[in-house]
Order: structure tokens, then sequence, then C-alpha cells
């Protein structure tokens, strides 16, 4: 509008043929509908392709430090390096969930082509305003393509205000920086999945950021502490740097309704549990106890609390390498118990957890994986077997025939005799017999020598 101004008060002052001013307005008042057509179509977001369901994308490596929570794809190409995160093989303090990990694979590398296609399609989009050399704390901004032809900066909250169909694209030519405790605020609708920053080199969240959006980075990207993105962590050709941070791809909802909402930020949390015993016998029952905490000034963690078992044999566990123990258990007073489990053979069993929290809550999920040096496996050992002694039987008396030892002395009689003649009732009844004839004798010999009879008579 400046310039057509101008070649009107040049045409004037220089008393030129009116035609001829008539015709350089026309021109530009065409080259300024053009210009505008092209800027409003570069609220148009780029397509990521196969690189949307990544959470972190590295070209040369990714390297985590402490509890991160990675919840979607997590890939490196062409490097291969991984470290920090747990795997089926290796223990890690990282966690990916709701994906897999891939390392120099085939996925890894088509996800980099389309990142590619997206970084150029954000870097070529026709700016809508320059902010170069303005920090972006305390702005309020609506759809459109900010650019800055050197550093972007942001140490405070950013306001995005626009609908669900509404898209940001910010250029960075160099850096991106984000202080600490920096926030991206998204009101009217707006969503993550729609915000985008394309860096010209690295981008870096320091502690404590919330962060909205897909960061496409030329080079490399760096989270430094506790740092939670609703959105991508995409770096080309350099490394991503995590320190126990939460990465979440977002997902877009259709646009719908007439109602206005606004995302809050959320707060970290940690997770960790422990077994009810670390050792127990085959056929007893084990349990798992999570206990969720988070900043005491946004209240105690509500939600509920997945586990998840691996064994035997196992000497770690993470929710994409073990068994589901249903049903997922509320959390009351921040402390959530498993299901039990009764294991099925002798050997190690270990255990994991993620906290999904409650849809009110202003906490962030996270989760513990169960290793064999951090107290989250129990032993299963075979039960003792009772030892019992069986005392054998001398033979009977009849079939003994060794001769007693010299050294016995006394020997006890039975209470009942059961082998000699004398033992039955039957042997005393005939000498009973015996002995009453026997006197009937004698007193018959008695009587005949008094009447002087004799038996020789």
């Amino acid at each position: 509008m400046s310039s057509m101004i101008g070649v009107a008060r040049k045409c004037w002052l220089s008393k030129s043929f009116p035609g001829v001013c008539a015709v350089a307005l026309l021109a530009l008042g065409s080259v300024g509908l053009l210009a505008g057509s092209t800027a409003a179509a570069a609220t148009t977001a780029p397509t990521l392709g196969k690189a949307a369901p990544f959470a972190v994308l590295a070209g040369s490596t990714v390297t985590n430090t402490g509890a991160t929570v990675v919840s979607g794809d997590l890939g490196v190409y062409p490097g291969s390096a991984v470290t920090g995160f747990t795997t089926s093989t290796t223990p890690g303090t990282g966690t990916v969930v709701n994906g897999k990990q891939y390392k120099a694979t085939s996925v890894a590398k088509t996800a980099q082509a389309s990142l590619s296609v997206a970084y150029t399609d954000a870097a070529h989009a026709p700016s809508t305003q320059n902010v170069t050399g303005e920090n972006l704390a305390s702005k309020t901004l609506t759809a459109g393509v900010y650019t800055s032809t050197s550093s972007m900066t942001l140490t405070g909250t950013l306001t995005l205000s626009g609908t669900t169909s509404s898209v940001f694209i910010f250029q960075a030519a160099s850096t991106l920086i984000a202080g600490t405790t920096s926030a991206v605020v998204l009101t009217g609708g707006v969503q993550a999945c729609n915000v985008f920053w394309q860096v010209g080199s690295s981008a870096t969240l320091k502690t404590g950021t919330k962060f909205d959006g897909t960061v496409m980075a030329l080079t490399s990207a760096s989270l430094t502490k506790t740092v939670v993105v609703s959105g991508r962590i995409l770096a080309k050709t350099g490394a991503v740097t995590l320190l126990s941070d939460h990465v979440t791809v977002p997902t877009c909802s259709a646009p719908p309704s007439t109602t206005t909402t606004t995302t809050t930020t959320t707060a970290t949390t940690k997770t960790t549990t422990a077994p009810s015993s670390t050792s127990v016998v085959l056929g007893a029952s084990v349990d798992d106890v999570a206990t969720v905490t988070g900043n005491t000034a946004d209240g105690v963690p509500t939600g509920s609390v997945q586990f998840y078992q691996c064994g035997p044999g196992s000497t770690l566990c993470a929710s994409t390498t073990g068994a589901v123990l249903t049903p997922a258990a509320t959390l009351n007073g921040g402390v959530a118990t498993s299901p039990s489990f009764t294991p099925s053979a002798i050997g190690t069993y270990c255990f994991a957890a993620v906290y999904a929290p409650a849809s009110a809550s202003p906490y962030s999920a996270s989760s513990e994986a169960g290793t064999a040096t951090n107290g989250e496996c129990v032993t299963v050992t075979a039960a003792a077997v009772p030892v019992t002694t069986t005392t054998p039987l001398l033979p009977a008396a009849s079939t003994h025939t060794a001769p007693l030892p010299a050294t016995v002395t006394s020997a006890t009689v039975p209470s009942v005799h059961t082998g000699e003649p004398w033992a039955g009732w039957l042997y005393w009844v005939l000498v009973a017999i015996l002995g009453a004839v026997g006197i009937g004798l004698v007193a018959d010999r008695a009587r005949r020598h008094r009447l002087g009879r004799s038996d020789d008579v």
C-alpha cells in the first residue's frame, strides 16, 4: 500500500501522463493482491508423511538420561545409536510407550525422507510477519507464518489464539531457544498438531519448559530437564538429547465445536514401584505397588496405573515387553497395587508400571521399568520337601537266631505272652481239674487208713 501511495505522489508531482500513472498503480495493485493470496496459502500445514508417528527422530543418535517417557515412535537414521532407553535386551531409565524404537531401519529412513520434505515446505512458506530480534514471550499471535532471519527466542509465555483449523509456522534461520519454565499456551481451540517450528540449526528447550508443536531442526535438538512437549522433536542430521523429559505425539481432532477450550500445561510426575516380596516359593502370589509423586502444589496425582509382568528368567521389564496385568489399578492417595500374580514356574520375574493421569489431572504420564538392579524383580523358588524317617521293624522272634550281645545284663519280659503254654486259660483249667482229682485221691486214702483198710487187701 505504501508503494502505491509513493507512485501516486510522484505521478502528481511530475505531472506525468495520467494513463502512465494509472498503469503503474494497477500493476502494483496486482502484485499486492498476488502477495496477499500467497501469504494466505502459507497457513497450510506442511505434510509430515511417514514422520508423523515419530515423537523423537534423530539423524545421528538419540541420548537419554533419567526417566524420560516418549509416547510415540522413536527413531534414528542414518545413525543407529540409541542410549538410555529400555529394550528387550538392555535396561534403561527411559521408556517408549504407544510406539516402537527404529534404529537405522527402513522405517526410520523413510521417516527422515518425509521430514526433509516437511522441513523444506515450512522453510519456504511465505512470511506473514517478521519477528527478527524479538522475544516471543508475552505475545498473543494468530494463525500465520512468523519469520526470524537470525535466532528465535522465548523466555516466558507465548499465547497462540485461533480455532481448531488454525495453522502456525515459525521460521528461525539459526537457533531456537526456549528459556527455563517457558510455555506455549494454545487458546480458542488451537491444536498442537497444527504448530510447526522450522529451525535452521539447533533447538534448545530448557528446564521446565512446556512446549507445543513439532520442532523440525536442521541439525540437532536438546531438552535439558523435565521438559514437557506436546508435539515432536525431529532432527535431520544431528542428535536428540533428552533428560527426564516427556514427549507425546499430538492428535488432531476434527474441527467442531462452538465451545472455546484452553489447553492446560501439565506438571511432571515420577512413578516408583516395589513388589510385595522379593522372594517367594512356587505357588505363592505376589503383587507390585506403585507410588506416583508430583509437585505438591498440584495436589496428589489421580488416575490409574497399568502394570506389566515379565518372566520367568527376565532381568528387566517394560511396557513394550511385558504381559499386561489386568485390570489397571486406580490410584488411591497416589498409590496403586497391581492384581495378584501367581508364578507358574521357578525363576526371576520383573514388573513395570505406567501411570495414566485422570482427564482433569494437571499431571503428565510417567512410568517405571523393572530391572534386577532397582528392586523391581522377585525370585521364585521351589517349596521345601519335608523329610520323613522310617525305623525298620525287627524280624519275628521265631526267626531271630542271632545271639544276644555279651553286654546284655537284663531283659524285659513283655506284659502279654502269646507263645508259652501257660499263657492260655485252658492250661489253667486242666491244672485245676488235675489238682482236684489229686486232692480227692489223697482224702480217700486217708479215710481207708482210718477204717483199717488197705489198698493192698
